[in-house]
């Protein structure tokens, strides 16, 4: 995987909207992004569904990666093959 540079965050108490929760085939692209090009870019192209729903507290599982860029919050877990994208409130 490429390296990163960023912040990656465990747990928050944030408000998230999801944006967007790729699984299975849906994941490839994204995934793909996300491993040749970085987080950044991986947020780039799963910003493009925006708005979302609100939420509460971020959807991510307890064994996901997870990495902030500013408001969003990326989402992904290779072993089971999804990425998701929230954005904070």
């Amino acid at each position: 995987m490429t390296t990163m540079h960023g912040t990656y965050v465990k747990e928050s108490r944030m408000i998230y909207r999801q944006i967007v929760f790729c699984q299975g085939g849906a994941a490839h692209e994204p995934l793909r992004i996300l491993d040749e090009e970085g987080p950044d870019a991986a947020i780039d192209f799963l910003a493009q569904w925006e708005p979302g729903e609100s939420s509460a507290s971020s959807q991510h599982g307890d064994g996901d990666w997870t990495y902030r860029q500013g408001p969003w919050l990326l989402s992904w877990n290779l072993r089971l093959g999804y990425i998701g994208l929230e954005r904070e409130e």
